[in-house]
């Protein structure tokens, strides 16, 4: 029953997100106090805390939390990955990213893009714009192949001005 109740409520709360922030964290905390290893709701908690409240501390811990409780829940993996290297820890990236990909259920195209920002935040921008031109490949809709294709003009233009001021050749 506890279990049903907390689904319940993580569906209240993922229905607000990101427009009703207060309705979001009412809800989780229902969810989180009927059941604290519920994975669904531990993760949109991480979440919440990573983009909406910047508490990155709290953040881990929450994703964390949802990586004990199913270790096999994608959306988790796939959100710490993204706080790491929002926090610029490339090296934590790295070794979560290297465990994600025994996980079924993480995309390939977020794999790619997330070894390519790793290989950015280490200077290798050609590199990673490699790595994310073979992320288009693997696009299977149009929001996410604009998507990475906005990433390569990115990179190919960071890349431009990292020429001309002489950090490569």
């Amino acid at each position: 029953m506890a279990t049903i109740l907390a689904d319940t409520y993580y569906l209240k709360a993922l229905e607000c997100y990101p427009w009703e922030l207060s309705e979001v964290l009412e809800n989780l905390n229902y969810a989180l106090s009927y059941d604290s290893n519920h994975a669904a709701s531990n993760c949109l908690m991480g979440v919440l805390q990573m983009e909406k409240l910047k508490d990155f501390q709290s953040a881990e811990y929450y994703l964390q939390q949802a990586l004990v409780a199913d270790p096999d829940y994608a959306c988790a993996y796939e959100n710490l990955i993204r706080l790491y290297l929002a926090q610029k820890k490339s090296t934590n990236a790295e070794r979560v990213l290297a465990h994600v990909q025994k996980v079924t259920g993480v995309s390939r195209v977020f794999t790619l893009w997330a070894s390519s920002r790793i290989l950015e935040l280490r200077g290798f921008v050609k590199l990673a714009r490699r790595n994310m031109k073979a992320a288009l490949v693997e696009c299977m809709n149009t929001e996410e192949h604009d998507w990475i294709e906005g990433e390569v003009q990115r990179l190919k233009s960071k890349h431009k001005i990292l020429c001309k001021q002489g950090f490569y050749t």
